[in-house]
């Protein structure tokens, strides 16, 4: 998804840039999109969690391939946490998660947002 926006975000300002023959200035965001975690410490910590893109890029007319590119993209996650007690890692975070849920059963803990972004990645080259 992340990388798909980049390049969507790359197509169209290289299009509008050639249309135009002027500097073109895109910036695309997707929709959140649920996603999964795609290693242990991201599936225990958040499991399923909802994430969007957003890219701005700047793009200049030139030949095909040689298009002078800036661009910039910061993906951001959000999720409602709440201790999901489904799964058994077998290990200490997953004995720690069930002693969550038991907690929140019993009303002392409360599903919380968990929510932040990533770093902007900058990029400048010729595509």
């Amino acid at each position: 998804m992340v990388d798909s926006n980049r390049e969507d975000a790359i197509a169209r300002a290289i299009a509008e840039a050639d249309r135009t023959g002027q500097e073109s200035k895109v910036i695309i965001s997707t929709e959140w999109k649920v996603v999964a975690g795609d290693n242990s410490d991201q599936v225990q910590a958040l499991g399923r969690y909802s994430l969007c893109s957003t890219t701005a890029v700047i793009a200049q007319p030139g030949p095909a391939g040689g298009h002078p590119i800036q661009l910039r993209q910061e993906s951001r996650v959000y999720d409602v946490y709440d201790f999901h007690s489904g799964d058994d890692y077998g290990n200490l975070a997953q004995h720690a998660v069930n002693i969550a849920v038991e907690a929140q059963q019993l009303g002392i803990a409360k599903p919380f947002l968990d929510y932040g972004s990533g770093t902007v990645k900058s990029w400048t080259g010729i595509r």
